[in-house]
């Protein structure tokens, strides 16, 4: 028997350029900072993102 299938789906819109929000998201380790209540620390590789071919 297969467990059951879980999905979160979610979809935002931010009123800014994409250049602009893709540079914030990049930065997981700054998160605690504009985003506290759901990220109270992070960890990981400080070096820039990458995008994946």
């Amino acid at each position: 028997m297969n467990p059951p299938e879980y999905r979160f789906l979610d979809r935002w819109e931010v009123p800014a350029a994409i250049d602009r929000v893709y540079d914030v998201l990049a930065r997981p380790l700054d998160y605690p900072t504009w985003w506290g209540d759901v990220f109270r620390s992070a960890e990981g590789d400080p070096s820039p993102a990458e995008t994946s071919a």
